[in-house]
């Protein structure tokens, strides 16, 4: 007999709406499943994901604690009433209500997954921070991106943490290698001001005085835009660095660049520079926690810099602007590299904790 499952995500929308999807359309293989949005937007559905078996909780403009109790009691009927086996709920705000309303329901399993650094982000209050807690004492496993974020909360959690990276996807295209006498350096994410564009942009001045023949390339929109094209302004990199905005065709843009940048303050598994890895670029960051040099190996397939060492993230995009033969050799191992989190590899972790 199928069993029936529960994903739970906010959206269909950015790395953990990926997740789900993936997860849906691998699990429908074999079990009967619904994919439940806490959250909905109008966002597209991907991976093949079948649009019946998608559901979606209404919350109307209720708040805070009303919103707590309009959620859990919404659950507690859908799980009584659709009899679920298992309940997968990515996002902290989404595990924890899951938690609280299996807390006394012992039949279903449950299993929350983290999807971005619990390190440091905690809870938006106090009170979150408690329900969390308890909603987390009923999950039977805790999934995290990363073996190093399994000590969150003090490791209240660590004897039913496992690790469940993100899934890396094999891109459409590859690099083309192709030295024209310009080196391109690319990142992309939201404009915000935890991905330090701002210092990105200082630190790639000084690249460039070094060597003239070097571009960045930045993807993306938001709050910080006016405030990074002043900065584009003041430094007199008009020539030297270029504003994309928002793009639907990220692989194509990057294949035609050389170096991965990301300067962000905090990050949990990176989507952006997991799709630069498997398109085959070679990258240079800042390590925000001690995960990211899994997927950037110093001398390998890039350089992961100590947080706080801004010259030598500059000595590190200078040596590679000089040598193009160690970007071509860092970028076929990026693609080594994000093959280790290819679907399969990755679905197998999964299944183990699912079924």
């Amino acid at each position: 007999m199928k069993k029936k499952i529960l994903v739970v995500v906010d959206s269909l929308n950015g790395g953990a709406g990926n997740m789900a999807q993936i997860l849906v359309k691998y699990l429908s293989q074999s079990s009967d499943v619904n994919l439940l949005l806490m959250n909905y937007v109008e966002s597209n559905i991907k991976y093949g994901v079948n649009e019946d078996i998608i559901l979606k909780f209404d919350s109307g403009k209720t708040k805070k604690i009303r919103y707590i109790i309009k959620a859990i009691n919404y659950l507690k009927k859908l799980f009584k009433h659709n009899k679920y086996d298992i309940v997968v709920s990515l996002l902290d705000n989404n595990n924890t209500l899951c938690g609280l309303s299996l807390y006394f329901n012992k039949k279903v399993k449950l299993i929350v997954s983290e999807r971005s650094n619990p390190l440091v982000i905690m809870p938006s209050n106090k009170m979150w921070t408690i329900l969390r807690r308890i909603g987390y004492k009923r999950a039977d496993y805790v999934s995290v991106q990363f073996d190093e974020f399994k000590t969150f909360d003090n490791a209240r959690f660590l004897n039913k943490c496992v690790e469940t990276p993100n899934i890396i996807l094999p891109a459409p295209v590859k690099r083309q290698s192709k030295n024209n006498g310009v080196i391109k350096f690319i990142s992309c994410a939201r404009f915000a001001q935890i991905k330090r564009f701002d210092l990105m942009i200082k630190l790639f001045k000084k690249v460039n005085d070094s060597n003239p023949n070097t571009e960045l390339y930045i993807c993306g929109d938001g709050p910080e835009k006016d405030k990074i094209i002043n900065l584009i302004n003041e430094l007199d990199l008009i020539n030297s660095v270029k504003l994309l905005g928002k793009t639907n065709d990220v692989y194509n843009v990057l294949k035609e660049c050389d170096v991965y940048l990301m300067t962000s303050e905090q990050e949990g598994f990176p989507n952006a520079l997991s799709e630069a890895l498997a398109v085959g670029l070679s990258a240079v960051v800042f390590k925000c926690h001690d995960g990211i040099s899994k997927l950037v190996v110093n001398d390998f397939n890039g350089f992961c810099i100590n947080e706080g060492d801004e010259n030598g993230f500059v000595d590190k995009c200078v040596q590679l602007s000089n040598d193009y033969q160690l970007i071509n050799s860092f970028g076929k191992n990026s693609i080594e590299i994000a093959d280790k989190y290819n679907p399969e590899k990755v679905l197998e972790v999964w299944n183990k904790i699912i079924f």
